[in-house]
């Protein structure tokens, strides 16, 4: 059956959203050799009998990519002849990125969708497509083994000799053996890619949590010294200063008010300061005149470096 088709979606856990390119599939289709199938993207390989998918081959006038599923039970086909039977549906790791769409990518399964999920790519797409068990097996007898008829009567003057069989066995079997190793080293480098992925995920998450929490920090404290004036408050917070500028205008309120105590107001107008603690200065003026704060002020307790 096909498993994938150029310019299909596909979808991750958290539900975004990726293109599958014809690039990604007419390289790398061979990349899904010998990688497990499963049931509604479930972990339950166990009870397939371990089946896995082979024999890649991607067709670039319908650019779907097929796959032969192997070792599947009777009761895995029998879902499959059913009415809870929905389509089949691609799983992969992507490598390169333009965008939403995957240039380059790792196949690592495919997954067999029942009811009531739908797969990403339907059958009306050509992907999933219910085979028909006579038509499937002639086709592929008259593909792999030209020797026979699709009536799968073979022609004696094709008929190989014991030596011929033979070969053809410790062929398989060299074949077979190079497949395993493949398969180790795939499962050693998805286990990294995930493994970076996932750290990288983490790492973005923790810097995104820290930034949120300063800026947080840094609004209360300005707050503190903007009672009453939460107007010039919210206008200031519209020009989305960075947190250190908010920190740096509340360092300087502070200041301004524990040297204004016992004075008659706020302090008087000036124009000093260097180009960032002006640019500070003008794009907050509301709320610095409304404290009574000077670019002097800005510049003596905000901490702003030039």
């Amino acid at each position: 059956m096909a498993i994938a088709v150029a310019g299909q979606s596909a979808y991750d856990m958290f539900g975004d959203e990726a293109i599958l390119t014809e690039e990604f599939l007419s390289k790398d289709f061979r990349t899904w050799e010998g990688g497990l199938v499963s049931i509604n993207h479930e972990n339950n390989n166990h009870l397939l009998n371990k089946a896995r998918i082979s024999d890649l081959e991607y067709d670039p006038e319908t650019k779907l990519v097929w796959a032969t599923f192997n070792d599947l039970p009777q009761k895995t086909l029998d879902l499959i002849n059913s009415d809870f039977y929905e389509g089949v549906s691609q799983e992969c790791v992507p490598l390169e990125m333009e965008g939403r769409k995957i240039k380059k990518g790792y196949g690592t399964g495919a997954t067999l969708v029942s009811y009531p999920y739908k797969p990403a790519a339907t059958p009306e797409m050509g992907v999933g497509v219910r085979p028909s068990t006579g038509s499937m097996m002639a086709a592929t007898l008259a593909s792999k083994y030209p020797q026979y008829k699709t009536g799968g009567e073979k022609t004696p003057e094709n008929e190989p000799t014991i030596d011929e069989l033979k070969s053809t066995i410790e062929t398989l079997k060299s074949e077979n053996a190079k497949l395993r190793e493949d398969l180790i080293a795939k499962d050693k480098t998805i286990e990294s890619t995930v493994e970076k992925a996932v750290k990288i995920a983490l790492e973005s998450h923790d810097k995104r949590q820290k930034e949120a929490s300063e800026y947080n920090e840094a609004v209360k404290e300005l707050s503190s010294f903007m009672k009453g004036k939460e107007k010039e408050l919210d206008e200031f917070l519209s020009e989305k200063p960075s947190a250190g500028i908010i920190r740096a205008t509340a360092a300087a309120m502070k200041a301004t008010v524990a040297s204004h105590i016992g004075t008659g107001g706020g302090g008087g107008g000036g124009s000093g300061g260097g180009g960032k603690v002006k640019s500070t200065y003008e794009a907050g003026k509301d709320v610095y005149t409304a404290a009574g704060i000077t670019p002097e002020d800005l510049e003596k307790y905000g901490g702003l470096e030039e």
